[in-house]
């Protein structure tokens, strides 16, 4: 297992081509296997805004097949984050398809992604407990946007809850 992996959010970029993806494309090109010849993670922003089918995640994974140590770190959907509003559905639906990666050594983690206004307080850390406890078995990645997250107290809750804190680049 890589010690680093490099990767970008998504992979489906059109201002890519001739920089990054070939000019002329074929029939058969297709973006994602092209692009884990060059990186070995993604990070999956489609699952953020739709409950993805488990078809499409089998298909991640067979255009992967050839990229040993290839992973996705997949985006947790807005109604988790955004909205707080989800019940045992979404909630099933999101592990059925972590769960795929998973048993196929593509999972990386979780990526839970906060908005700006998402401060540092008693009810935030609680609620970040609760994703966490209702997805244990991964490996789960915090991303706060607020400045107020810049303080020990939340360094050390993320760090006594196994969570890893994320930052943006700006």
């Amino acid at each position: 297992m890589p010690k680093f992996y490099i990767g970008t959010a998504g992979w489906s970029y059109k201002d890519w081509v001739s920089s990054f993806y070939p000019k002329n494309q074929s029939g058969s090109f297709d973006w994602l296997q092209f692009y884990s010849h060059y990186f070995n993670c993604v990070e999956v922003n489609s699952t953020y805004y739709a409950y993805i089918s488990p078809r499409v995640v089998e298909g991640w994974i067979r255009k992967v097949t050839d990229s040993d140590n290839f992973i996705f770190d997949v985006k947790l959907h807005q109604d988790f984050t955004h909205k707080r509003n989800f019940d045992e559905q979404n909630i099933k639906a999101v592990r059925y398809n972590l769960d795929l990666l998973a048993k196929e050594e593509r999972l990386g983690g979780l990526l839970i992604q906060f908005p700006y206004s998402f401060s540092f307080n008693d009810p935030a850390v609680k609620y970040i407990q609760k994703l966490k406890n209702t997805f244990p078995n991964y490996n789960c990645f915090v991303e706060v946007r607020h400045a107020s997250w810049g303080n020990k107290k939340a360094f050390e809750f993320f760090k006594e809850a196994n969570i890893t804190f994320c930052t943006i680049d700006q």
